[in-house]
């Protein structure tokens, strides 16, 4: 899992310097052709729900961003940040990678903040995902819980229906789709981020911000107390 991470991380953060490219596994939101930057409410939802996982994990911030210079960059009218965070102590999580994308270009304007938590070979609880932004015709959203134990999803009906099945699971995804002026967005292009979706993933544009916050807020607190109420699985069943 951790090399998968950082060959994702790799590819989409160092090929980001190329001209005219964007990384493709990202939300094909990122592609479209007109957009609006402001920046300062997006980052502050970033920011809380940064500041709520370090309250719950004991983590610390790694150099992995600058072995790949990628800490802070620029290119062009593109410019981002990257951050990766292991745990300083306990085996919940192999890391959480924080990061944001934006272009100032006034021809397509954008800007995206992303959370990603990574889990370790302890627990089963499925892995978070959440990006956020804003563009033109309002705020978007991408969230997933991806699947992780020794079954492939739908193979093992108690934790489909622990963490895919929940009334707050299929309120959200419900009640999202049903707003005035949302939309799907258009699945990634890459298919190695089509594999890993869940059932459950969910791609919105044309969010207000209110609607961002609240759906947001919803998908991140949702997972905290799946990791609340977390056990520790037997080590026969670890290594998935």
């Amino acid at each position: 899992v951790m090399l998968f991470i950082l060959i994702l991380l790799k590819v989409s953060l160092v090929y980001s310097f190329k001209p005219n490219w964007k990384p493709k596994f990202l939300p094909s939101v990122l592609s479209s052709s007109i957009y609006s930057a402001p920046r300062s409410d997006v980052e502050t939802l970033q920011k809380n729900y940064f500041d709520e996982i370090l309250q719950q994990f004991t983590l610390k911030l790694t150099d992995f961003s600058e072995s790949y210079n990628v800490k802070n960059w620029e290119h062009e009218s593109l410019s981002g940040s990257v951050e990766w965070w292991d745990e300083t102590k306990g085996s919940k999580l192999t890391g959480v990678s924080k990061y944001s994308i934006h272009d100032s270009s006034e021809k397509n304007p954008y800007s995206c903040y992303s959370i990603n938590v990574w889990l370790g070979p302890t627990l089963l609880v499925p892995n978070l995902l959440l990006q956020m932004g804003h563009k033109s015709d309002g705020y978007f959203l991408t969230t997933d819980y991806i699947a992780r134990g020794p079954y492939p999803i739908g193979n093992d009906f108690n934790y489909l229906d622990s963490y895919y099945s929940n009334k707050h699971i299929e309120s959200y995804y419900d009640e999202i789709f049903r707003l005035d002026g949302v939309k799907h967005l258009p699945p990634s292009p890459s298919f190695a981020a089509r594999l890993i979706q869940s059932p459950i993933h969910v791609s919105a544009g044309g969010l207000s911000l209110s609607d961002l916050q609240k759906f947001s807020s919803l998908h991140v607190h949702t997972w905290l107390q799946y990791m609340k109420d977390a056990t520790p699985v037997e080590a026969r069943q670890r290594g998935a």
